[in-house]
């Protein structure tokens, strides 16, 4: 038998997050993504799951910085109002745990990540995570169906149809 242990980050913090209420009556559900504004983190695949869901009621928040970043918020502000998706930027790594808070899911549609501490850190702060099958950690942490879904990579309508299933299914956050 084998261990891999690629990093070690104290998730204390995370765990101690009071879990987000649970959207109902129509209510918004609150998706976060966090990571760079590269194009191998795959937030224009976001973009395209996002129009297809549109008419649906949910609010994005998008935290991180890169070379992408400008590009990207513009796309996103071209299509959708101003407070449906926010662009937080960048926070110090040792204030990270605050892009959880008062979230309901997380996103990682990733093109392909070696790891991806963020799945943990997602899950050990109460959210259910959507990552692509090229996100290593979201095969050592996430069931599908049971703390979140791994989609196909480069995927928008596989991406949609799961934002789309906790936004008709909020009970299930």
């Amino acid at each position: 038998p084998v261990k891999s242990i690629p990093y070690y980050v104290e998730l204390n913090q995370f765990l101690d997050l009071p879990l987000s209420v649970v959207p109902n009556n129509g209510e918004s559900v609150n998706v976060v993504g966090c990571c760079q504004m590269i194009h191998r983190k795959g937030i224009d695949i976001l973009l395209k799951a996002c129009q297809q869901i549109s008419d649906m009621t949910w609010r994005l928040t998008l935290v991180g910085e890169g070379p992408l970043r400008t590009a990207l918020e513009r796309e996103f502000r071209n299509r959708f109002r101003h407070d449906r998706v926010i662009f937080r930027g960048g926070i110090p790594y040792e204030k990270r745990v605050e892009a959880f808070a008062g979230q309901n899911v997380f996103l990682f549609p990733s093109r392909w990540d070696g790891w991806g501490m963020v799945v943990p850190e997602a899950l050990a702060a109460g959210l259910p995570v959507v990552a692509t099958d090229q996100v290593i950690s979201a095969h050592e942490f996430v069931r599908n169906g049971v703390n979140g879904f791994i989609i196909p990579s480069e995927d928008p309508s596989a991406l949609a149809e799961k934002m789309e299933y906790f936004i008709r299914n909020p009970e299930t956050i």
